[in-house]
């Protein structure tokens, strides 16, 4: 498809017609990297936006965290939980919001659904085999696949039909979109996170997530994390994953003999207690 090719002119150049984080979301992420931002300035810039801040709190609220007393503002949300947490249910509610609206109902809940199980095995598989990764882990396995969201907006029908017929074979789909769409998901993706400024690394995890155990040796341990974690999620929507890519993933991260089956049950059980929060956060 020719509008492919455009799709990619208007990333490179940006246009007001792509998505893009509110400015409230773009501070708060700039400002919970720095250690000496306080959980008071944090709360001041997120309080700007009263539809993000009721997200955040209702993110503070779900099962996962299980407080024994409920979280009543934002500033009590930072202090319990931190900044990096908090950054991370900013960037969840900020880019629900950036393509919520804009994106098919059905295909936004099945990408949704995707993007939230990578982030929660990529959280899990950092904290257990990849601790230098944890704090970006949530982050990066949450954005891998914007790009599809870009895709989907701009080809609600045609997008949908090509993810039926890859539905369970991820490796395969990067070939599929650049021969029906002239450009791929890790590209849309790894530009636009350019675009809004993210840190490199989290540029190259959306620009480069598949086909990490094939002859990549300058590719970052969290963009393997990544792809591992991908695969998990896969494999806890009901698919079955290839031994032989998971396996030297594997062997790459770590020296450590792990029975990584283990992570999908713990991946969708987390997913399971929490589904209902994060996937109505309109």
């Amino acid at each position: 498809m020719d509008e492919g090719l455009g799709l990619g002119y208007k990333l490179a150049h940006g246009t007001d017609e792509l998505p893009s984080l509110t400015p409230v979301v773009s501070e708060v992420l700039r400002l919970s990297s720095d250690s000496r931002t306080s959980a008071r300035q944090l709360a001041n810039v997120i309080g700007r936006d009263v539809g993000l801040s009721s997200r955040v709190l209702r993110l503070s609220n779900s099962a996962y965290y299980a407080h024994s007393r409920e979280v009543e503002n934002l500033e009590q949300a930072i202090v319990i939980l931190g900044h990096n947490e908090v950054r991370n249910l900013v960037l969840v509610a900020g880019a629900y919001a950036a393509f919520k609206n804009g994106l098919d109902d059905e295909l936004f809940n099945r990408l949704w659904e995707h993007m939230l199980l990578t982030a929660f095995a990529a959280d899990r598989i950092s904290q257990q085999i990849s601790p230098s990764d944890h704090q970006l882990a949530y982050i990066a396995g949450l954005l891998h696949d914007v790009g599809k969201m870009v895709i989907g907006l701009y080809f609600p029908q045609e997008y949908k039909r090509h993810l039926d017929e890859l539905s369970s074979t991820p490796c395969r789909i990067t070939y599929r979109e650049r021969k029906v769409f002239g450009i791929d998901h890790q590209d849309v993706g790894g530009m636009l996170l350019d675009r809004w400024q993210f840190p490199k690394s989290l540029v190259d995890v959306a620009a480069r997530h598949h086909g990490t155990d094939m002859k990549r040796p300058l590719v970052s341990s969290l963009n393997r994390l990544v792809e591992l974690a991908d695969w998990v999620a896969y494999a806890a929507q009901g698919n079955e994953p290839p031994d032989d890519p998971v396996t030297r993933i594997l062997g790459a991260l770590s020296d450590q003999e792990i029975e990584w089956r283990d992570w999908i049950d713990q991946v969708r059980d987390r997913f399971e207690r929490e589904a209902i929060t994060y996937l109505r956060l309109g």
